[in-house]
């Protein structure tokens, strides 16, 4: 496997192959990173923007309806600068060693932030989807205004993975006394607040309660 000597600065991505490199700089730093080679200290200019897609992204940002503030992403915008711009070399016939499945992931975040940043989302997805699965009898809008405040307070706390289990906990705990109300309020044919008051009494009065009293007792002497 060839020896990958060209480095990009925009996110320290690096390459076997100058056309590659120069390449991903164009699509996904829009030539705004250089790429330089470690062994030889050849390096790119970040001004030496194409003439046709120089003439393409004025016309473009000249356009007030096709500004960035749009619901356009950058990833369109790389994609259609792909479609309508010069190019130099056929890039079917290059190899695909240095092909990155992150590239067309950074439009908006560049890799090392996906890898570093963003690696405690992955971490936390099989906890929100528990939490998703958890609320799915919700209303849809509740239940997506209660998914967005948990994941937002959750990476705001200390730790975040168990903040959502905390979160997680509480609402098991929530759902727990909402169902089961139901069943005593329909069994009991009393209303659900009374239900309620009624499974209070009885957890309050379990031999379960009374172990858990004792041993708080003890842990305090």
């Amino acid at each position: 496997m060839a020896k990958k000597t060209y480095f990009c600065t925009g996110c320290n991505k690096t390459f076997s192959r100058k056309y590659n490199a120069e390449r991903h700089n164009e699509t996904i730093h829009n030539q705004l990173a250089k790429i330089y080679n470690k062994e030889t200290g050849w390096e790119s200019s970040n001004k030496k923007i194409n003439n046709a897609y120089q003439a393409h992204q004025d016309s473009f940002l000249s356009q007030p309806s096709r500004s960035l503030s749009s619901n356009t992403t950058i990833t369109s915008l790389n994609r259609e600068h792909q479609n309508n711009s010069i190019n130099i070399s056929n890039p079917m016939i290059e190899p695909l060693e240095d092909f990155d499945i992150l590239d067309s992931l950074t439009s908006i975040y560049n890799k090392n932030e996906i890898k570093g940043t963003f690696k405690i989302l992955g971490k936390m997805l099989p906890l929100i989807d528990e939490l998703d699965s958890l609320l799915s009898t919700f209303n849809s809008k509740n239940r997506i205004d209660i998914l967005s405040n948990v994941i937002m307070s959750s990476l705001t706390s200390p730790n975040p993975v168990s903040a959502l289990k905390d979160y997680i906990n509480f609402f098991c705990i929530v759902i727990g006394i909402e169902k089961a109300s139901i069943f005593v309020s329909q069994s009991q044919n009393i209303s659900k607040d009374a239900a309620k008051i009624l499974l209070k009494t009885c957890i309050d009065t379990s031999e379960y309660s009374k172990n858990k009293f004792q041993q708080r007792q003890q842990q305090q002497k």
